[in-house]
């Protein structure tokens, strides 16, 4: 073989070489890419388990939430009832107990000017306080039991707030609750002068009291007793 032949020979081997070399770089560039693609579809694979999971754990959360939503509406229909049949019970023993309780004898308007003179079956009490803030707070007072109307006349008692106002009572062993005899303020000077006549006749006068009550006064004393005597 001549030697310009061999010369031509061996370029071409070397060509060929080179062209496999190329081949196997992109073969092996490929597998690189393949494996490249293959991980990250690993990774998606792998998200989209875990959203699913997620999926069904929120799923299952929100069945939670709704079971504990349905028990906390029914346990507040059950209450609403109990209250509302509780209310009802209340209401009708407080209905039997105004119908078992003596009905009082209503009196006509009594002059209301303040008694003088000699009066019969008068009573004089003193009331002493039962206030912590004012222990020398007194009241005297003065009841004709048959002209059903008295003078109470304080000392040394604490003005009552713009919202408030005292209210006298009148215990009568008839009544199972003391009977209002009407509110009255008190100024700074802690004296006043009120002259009062019940709405109900007082056969028997046994004690007086003084609490301080909501303006406008109470059917029933719930406010504190701040003054009491016999």
């Amino acid at each position: 073989m001549a030697f310009a032949d061999r010369q031509r020979l061996g370029e071409r081997v070397a060509a060929s070489r080179a062209e496999l070399e190329q081949s196997r770089s992109k073969i092996a560039e490929s597998q690189s890419q393949i494996a490249a693609l293959a991980a990250e579809k690993d990774r998606a694979e792998q998200q989209v388990t875990e959203l699913r999971q997620r999926e069904a754990d929120a799923r299952t959360q929100m069945a939670t939430l709704a079971a504990a939503r349905d028990d906390a509406a029914a346990k507040l229909a059950q209450a609403r009832e109990e209250s509302k049949a509780r209310e009802l019970r209340e209401q009708k023993e407080a209905r039997q107990a105004r119908e078992e309780r003596p009905a009082p004898e209503q009196v006509p308007p009594q002059d209301t000017r303040d008694p003088d003179g000699a009066l019969p079956n008068v009573q004089v009490a003193t009331l002493t306080s039962k206030m912590s803030g004012a222990p020398n707070a007194t009241a005297a007072l003065v009841w004709d039991g048959e002209l059903q109307r008295g003078v109470l006349n304080t000392n040394k008692v604490p003005p009552n707030a713009a919202n408030r106002d005292y209210q006298l009572w009148i215990v009568d062993s008839r009544f199972p609750d003391p009977v209002s005899a009407g509110v009255f303020r008190v100024e700074k000077s802690g004296r006043t002068r009120y002259v009062f006549t019940p709405k109900v006749r007082i056969e028997s006068a046994v004690a007086f009291a003084v609490s301080l009550e909501r303006k406008g006064g109470v059917v029933k004393a719930e406010g504190p007793i701040v003054l009491a005597g016999k």
